[in-house]
């Protein structure tokens, strides 16, 4: 009797908790299935949000890939394409790769105009080395890049204005990584930034450029300076000439073998 009793407690126990349980779960229904939409809206978000960035991203690339730089003029409207396109984009990878491309080509389009490199190209250059060091100077090559190619900017400077300051910041760049040989020990960044010192004076002595030679004469102006000959030739055939003087008639053999009249003879 005692166990039969026993059971059937049990029994009542496990039937009270299961129909509290299904009552709770009525009661919390509609709260579950707003959870559960909300947990699925945001999943769907992240997935959409993610596979726009990954489109975002491929367009950024292809977008990179068709700019071209074949002259100063046009290489200097499409680097400013790709800094918008640099800004645009969270991709690290993307921004590290214009900020290096960026660098590299508005150096080498500036080397092209003359007779000194480009101001405005070479400002671009430095823009974006600064940048590449703020973003990436922990990391070997990009740090070597932005210190290498600032030392080139400070060159350019030098060509434009002859202001000695800019030898002392290539210097300071190109010891930057000299005296990391923790970093760049055996790279060739080290090996570079090595030979460019020893070259400095050579690079940032100034130049001077003989004075230009005097402008040629104008066929007015040989118009002119034959017209002053001509007058000049008149001015000296008008001049009064005294003619010669004319000796006297030397005697004749004549005149003196005839004898002279005598004194009182005549009469």
């Amino acid at each position: 009797m005692k166990t039969e009793r026993r059971h059937e407690l049990k029994e009542n126990d496990l039937a009270h908790f299961l129909s509290t349980t299904m009552e709770a779960a009525k009661e919390r229904g509609q709260t579950i299935a707003v959870v559960v939409l909300a947990i699925a809206a945001v999943a769907v978000v992240g997935i959409w949000t993610m596979s726009s960035r990954s489109q975002a991203h491929v367009s950024a690339w292809a977008s990179k890939q068709e700019l071209t730089y074949p002259n100063p003029e046009d290489g200097r409207l499409n680097l400013a394409t790709l800094v918008s396109l640099r800004r645009a984009s969270s991709d690290k990878t993307f921004v590290l790769d214009c900020l290096t491309d960026q660098g590299a080509i508005a150096l080498d389009l500036a080397s092209r105009t003359t007779p000194a490199p480009d101001a405005q190209l070479n400002a671009m250059a430095k823009d974006a080395f600064d940048e590449l060091l703020a973003l990436f100077g922990h990391q070997l090559v990009p740090a070597g890049v932005g210190h290498s190619g600032l030392a080139s900017v400070a060159e350019n400077e030098f060509a434009n204005d002859q202001n000695p300051a800019h030898k002392e910041e290539a210097r300071r760049h190109l010891k930057a990584i000299t005296e990391n040989a923790a970093l760049y020990s055996g790279t060739p960044f080290m090996d570079q930034a090595l030979a460019r010192l020893n070259d400095l004076d050579r690079v940032f002595t100034p130049i001077t450029f003989a004075p230009a030679p005097p402008a040629p004469a104008t066929v007015e102006d040989g118009d002119d300076a034959a017209e002053g000959d001509s007058a000049g030739d008149a001015d000296s055939s008008s001049e009064k000439v005294d003619p010669p003087v004319e000796a006297d008639d030397p005697a004749t053999p004549n005149d003196l073998d005839a004898p002279s009249d005598p004194p009182g003879s005549a009469g």
